[in-house]
């Protein structure tokens, strides 16, 4: 079992509060602030997506980087 934290460094219980919290469980794994900052100097923005299969024990975390419009 893998327990994630949210900012608040309490569990995030269920798959429903994990999708409504993406930032927090995306940030749990990857430094979303060294992502984001990384991406705006390159002229990107970074989006990204949870999914957490019914039934299963996999969760999909899926990133993209779009080019910012000037």
């Amino acid at each position: 079992k893998l327990n994630i934290y949210d900012y608040n460094r309490e569990e995030i219980p269920t798959q429903q509060a994990a999708v409504s919290m993406k930032d927090a469980l995306f940030n749990a794994i990857f430094d979303l602030k060294k992502i984001t900052e990384v991406c705006m100097e390159n002229g990107l923005k970074f989006a990204h997506n949870v999914y957490i299969l019914p039934g299963a024990k996999t969760v999909r975390i899926l990133g993209n980087l779009q080019k910012t419009t000037s």
